[in-house]
């Protein structure tokens, strides 16, 4: 829990060192590469909006002409239709999974393990 933990200098020291080895010996490299593939693998979510379709036609799709939109000709060709879509999948009828927007890089733990070193010891909140 983010509740006010405390890690001391100590610990702050040996947990920085460990991630310095971690980064030196590949092993941020193996999990940054584990992370991609559990991402790439996780499903698409169906959009809300469009039920799937890909084309909006609830009250405010409808409102805002969605299922009589034509749609640029790149898109067209990609969705296999020239009218129809939805404001919140752009037309696909599904979105990327969310897990999938975050990020994993080296640069970051190795900027983390640089705080953590110069931190003397650090509060989780």
């Amino acid at each position: 829990m983010n509740d006010g933990f405390e890690v001391p200098e100590d610990l702050a020291d040996a947990l920085s060192a460990a991630l310095f080895l971690d980064l030196e010996d590949g092993t941020v490299e193996r999990a940054i590469e584990s992370f991609r593939i559990e991402q790439a693998a996780l499903p698409q979510i169906k959009c809300q909006w469009c039920e799937g379709s890909g084309i909006r036609t609830d009250d405010v799709g409808q409102s805002l002409g969605f299922p009589t939109m034509e749609l640029p000709e790149a898109d067209a060709i990609m969705l296999g239709r020239t009218h129809g879509s939805c404001n919140s999948c752009r037309g696909l009828g599904w979105h990327v999974h969310p897990f999938a927007d975050y990020h994993f890089e080296a640069e970051n733990v190795r900027r983390f393990a640089e705080f953590v070193k110069e931190s003397g010891g650090f509060s989780i909140w």
